[in-house]
């Protein structure tokens, strides 16, 4: 065995670049220094990760580089895959400056041939590092030699496979970017497609789906696809999902079937996926119909085997009734839909059937639903074992002298279908039908009929396992008819097991454990298990069930009718009170006041149909005892007190929110100065016999700075009062923006934006002014006169279209220093007194070529007023209707460039409009999405004259339901002009 110098192993471990000079001069080969396991002192400074120690080994003998151990690793193996990038830099470019004399056959073909060595496992540099994890290196390596990715290993694993396996999206993007070949395969035939779908990296499958779609239709050594693995290993997410890619990639993926026959919705349904399921059945339905080797298709997978029967028709629940076994019975009926528990065997006796033995002697030659029951069931559908049947035969498959049906050997009922399983002697074969005639009175004649060829009768293997059979005796197994098959329901079992107490005991509970699945899924009344151990006949259970129904049902009417009392009083005392003008709900625009009112209709809804129903379901018990219909209605009438109960309590809520609203705006109103309650009148105003009541506020606003926010408080708890139209002007002591002041400092915006935000919480409207722009006027002895308009009136929206035609006046001073406002309103627009005739359209003026000069010079004489402050209002209007609508993604069109270049710049803005601007911006930020865009629109005029008409007459823009008669004229050349 070859051993290496004990200084040489130790200056290989330590990393002493000293101590290895020293015994490299004493030691003639290096090559020959090696480890048990063939290990060069180069791979022991790799795989310590001695850097100066390799410079110093590979100066000394180049040879190293390329020597293998007894595993076939050369040191650039081990460096690269412990991942130190330095060492492995080092190495590839040590293995390209140096020349030596290897064997072209041991790897040694000089530069890229040394990169490609390969281990026992046919593993290279760069299987190693991507096998590892190692980018950094990957990158390295591929730089030196591209052509590394084509390489496999002894299992196939190419260089990509394993890139896509580990995850590392970069390097498999980097090497679908460059132009050499690249090898995609993997062991088994996988392909790198499926290492991603195996590991659900969406990123490696978006790169490789875009770079060579047909690896979506590539087949492994079992015939399935990535879409295949990708549905087994993982489940559904709508957000971002591999199996979504696959399938919009290619829609006939979802059809391809592996060896056994087996889509990917196979895979799916078989584990239970219910995502991926409803995205394979909601892109491609007709895949339901995918069948495999077996025949099955994906909704036989759904079910896995909880509903097959053996050859006497029981299901594994069927089966474990028999054994008695309690626990296995309730956990196959743990979740409903699970099991079947009314399927019937070949005896007809469904799983609870089998649970009730004949104990006693009047239950002899009893079914067991006649003797649970009292009624004989019917047995007209039961037929003799090898009588005559005639299968009838379309008229389209025979012809006119033909015979109607087709004589036959009844030999059994089909298990796939509701039908009837005949033999036909002559064909050998078995029919299925539902149209039989039965002559059961009369059998097979095996005398008279053809003679039939031995080689035509298949005997089953299981029949010839227990001996010789000969023709003669399948005859008479045939031709001998067999007792009727409720023969073997009436006659008790020779089972012992159960008619002992031991075992009526044990069939016990498991009956009560079917009634237990019963009742919890509305198909039987619910049981007290004491009450139970002493029922022994039905009549006595019947009885009890019908007992526990009525107390039920009794209960059940008192709890409802307390809850449809109690949310019929709530209806008629809504929380807030009524409006003693008009008498209704003062909050009916509060949300909480909207939840209120729908949970409490909800509750008495469902109480009161939950009364009706109970008082029904005593009309039932007139004519019968219990019955599955009275089940069913209690269960549902205990549905609807639970939503009863469950919107009460939502009600409740809704309604404890509104008075903790109210009750806190209250207390934080009283918790305001005493002075400021008297700094403000609050009257009701109307004309009697009518229902246009409207407010009217006086305010005095607070001077000083630091409790300006008092007065605007106020304001909003004034705005939440009432509902009604309101106006409220006043000495507000604050100015909106900076035109409204003249002389020192301009004031700044942070100090106005508080008055402007409670404006728009109140949802008023500045009213404007005529006359002087200033309403109060200070001397200052140094900076001269310091004039504001501290003084307005505002109005909501509603008041406006009461009052369409208000103007508010500035007046002279002479005592004050404020000026007194004037509001004038009336419901009429001003009459001009130089016109006291009528206007009369002649038609045959729009004929006239002058009418459009003389249309043209009507507009440029009207009052001219930028359009900029018309769109401004017309989209604080419309931001204000977007808001109480509840609409959150708002668009905001304007045909104005001026607006929508004031409306996106972040400039200040100090122009007349800069009020409603602000505002606009203000609501902007109430909406998860609010962006503004020009548009630009023709045969606009109609919009713009009116406009320019309202506000030649008054300040403020309003809507009117009417067009007045001026616009028709405008209107007529809007649309002529564009025919």
């Amino acid at each position: 065995m070859n051993t290496m110098d004990r200084r040489l192993y130790k200056a290989a471990t330590s990393g002493s670049v000293d101590l290895f000079k020293e015994v490299a001069d004493e030691i003639r080969n290096l090559q020959l220094e090696v480890t048990p396991v063939k290990n060069t002192i180069l791979h022991l400074a790799a795989k310590l990760e001695h850097e100066d120690l390799i410079k110093e080994v590979c100066d000394k003998c180049p040879s190293l580089l390329v020597m293998p151990n007894s595993k076939g690793d050369t040191a650039l193996h081990i460096a690269a895959r412990i991942g130190h990038l330095s060492i492995v830099t080092y190495l590839v470019m040590k293995s390209f400056s140096v020349s030596t004399s290897i064997d072209v056959e041991q790897g040694g073909n000089q530069i890229n041939n040394r990169l490609r060595i390969q281990n026992k496992g046919n593993n290279t540099v760069l299987h190693e590092a991507l096998r590892y994890g190692h980018s950094e290196v990957v990158k390295e390596l591929t730089e030196w030699d591209p052509e590394l990715w084509c390489v496999l290993n002894e299992a196939g694993e190419s260089p990509l496979y394993l890139a896509a396996k580990g995850g590392l999206t970069e390097i498999v993007g980097k090497a679908l970017q460059s132009s050499y070949p690249l090898a995609y395969g993997g062991p088994e035939d996988l392909t790198a497609l499926h290492a991603a779908a195996i590991w659900n990296n969406q990123g490696i499958v978006k790169l490789l789906v875009a770079k060579k779609p047909g690896l979506i239709k590539e087949q492994d050594l079992y015939g399935r696809t990535p879409l295949h693995y990708a549905v087994s290993y993982h489940k559904y997410n709508e957000e971002c999902d591999v199996i979504e890619l696959l399938l919009e990639k290619d829609s006939s993926v979802a059809y391809i079937r592996d060896k056994d026959g087996r889509s990917a919705l196979h895979f799916a349904s078989g584990n239970g996926e219910d995502g991926v399921t409803k995205e394979i059945i909601g892109r491609y339905p007709d895949a339901v119909e995918l069948v495999d080797n077996r025949g099955q298709n994906a909704i036989h997978y759904c079910m896995s085997g909880c509903h097959l029967k053996d050859n006497d028709g029981n299901t594994p629940l069927h089966l474990a009734v028999i054994n008695g076994i309690s626990a296995l019975v309730e956990s196959m009926c743990e979740k409903k839909g699970r099991v079947d528990t009314d399927t019937m065997n070949m005896a007809n006796l469904t799983p609870r059937d089998l649970t009730i033995p004949s104990k006693h002697a009047s239950r002899e030659n009893k079914t067991p639903q006649e003797a649970w029951s009292g009624y004989k069931p019917s047995v007209s559908h039961l037929k003799i074992f090898g009588c005559i049947a005639y299968a009838q035969v379309l008229e389209a498959k025979r012809k006119k002298l033909d015979d109607r049906g087709k004589k036959c050997i009844f030999i059994g009922y089909s298990e796939e279908s509701k039908a009837y399983k005949l033999y036909n002697p002559l064909t050998n074969k078995v029919v299925v039908s539902r149209d039989v005639i039965f002559s059961e009175e009369e059998t097979w004649n095996w005398d008279k009929e053809e003679k039939i060829k031995e080689s035509q009768i298949e005997i089953e293997e299981q029949e010839a396992d227990h001996g010789e059979q000969n023709q003669e005796n399948m005859r008479q197994t045939i031709s001998t008819p067999a007792p009727r098959a409720s023969s073997s329901i009436v006659q008790r079992s020779p089972d012992a097991r159960l008619i002992t107490p031991e075992g009526w005991i044990k069939e016990i509970a498991v009956y009560w454990d079917l009634y237990r699945v019963d009742a919890k899924f509305g198909r039987a009344e619910p049981l007290n298990e004491k009450e139970w151990d002493r029922l022994d006949t039905p009549e006595e259970i019947d009885e009890y069930l019908s007992k526990v129904t009525k107390e039920i049902n009794s209960t059940q009417m008192i709890v409802a009718t307390l809850i449809a009392t109690v949310s019929f009083a709530a209806a008629f005392q809504v929380p807030g009170g009524y409006q003693s003008a008009d008498g209704t709900a003062t909050l009916a625009k509060k949300a909480a006041f909207q939840a209120f009112v729908l949970t409490d209709a909800i509750a008495l809804s469902c109480s009161m149909t939950a009364v009706f129903l109970s008082f029904i379901f005593t009309l039932f018990r007139l004519y019968g005892s219990y019955s599955l219909i009275s089940t069913k209605f209690i269960l549902f009438v205990t549905i609807l007190i639970l939503i009863a109960m469950i919107a009460m309590l939502i009600a409740f809520v809704a309604g404890l929110s509104i008075w903790r609203t109210l009750s806190s705006v209250e207390t934080g109103f009283r918790h305001l100065p005493s002075k400021l309650l008297k700094k403000y009148i609050d009257v009701v105003l109307g004309t009697v016999g009518e229902r246009e009541v409207w407010r009217l506020t006086g305010m005095y606003g607070h001077p000083e700075a630091a409790k300006k926010w008092e007065t605007w408080e106020l304001m909003r708890y004034l705005s939440r009062s009432y509902s009604m139209p309101w106006v409220c002007f006043g000495d507000f002591n604050e100015i909106t923006c900076a035109e409204e002041k003249s002389g020192r400092v301009e004031k700044a915006a942070w100090k106005m934006r508080k008055f402007k935000e409670a404006i728009l919480d109140c949802h008023l409207i500045d009213l404007g002014f005529e006359g002087n722009t200033f309403t109060w006027c200070k001397k200052r002895s140094r900076e001269g006169n310091v004039r504001e308009r501290l003084d307005r009136a505002m109005a909501t929206s509603d008041w406006c279209f009461l009052f369409p035609f208000t103007t508010v006046k500035h007046l002279s001073c002479h005592t004050s220093d404020h000026s007194p406002l004037l509001l004038a309103f009336d419901k009429e627009a001003p009459k001009i007194a130089r016109k006291k005739r009528s206007f009369r359209f002649e038609a045959i003026w729009i004929r006239s070529p002058e009418c459009s000069e003389i249309i043209d010079s009507a507009w440029t004489g009207c009052h001219q007023v930028s359009a900029a402050v018309i769109e401004a209002i017309a989209a604080r209007e419309g931001l204000k209707f977007a808001l109480e609508l509840g609409i959150q993604e708002v668009i905001l069109e304007s045909d104005s460039i001026n607006t929508i270049h004031a409306l996106t710049s972040q400039e200040e803005n100090s122009s007349f409009e800069s009020l409603v601007l602000d505002d606009v911006k203000t609501l902007r930020l109430s909406f998860h999405h609010c962006s503004f865009s020009h548009v630009h629109r023709e045969g606009n005029s109609v919009a713009h004259c009116l406009a320019r008409k309202a506000l030649s007459i008054v300040d403020h823009i309003v809507w009117m339901e009417d067009a007045p008669p001026f616009q028709t004229n405008v209107l007529l050349q809007d649309v002529s002009s564009r025919l």
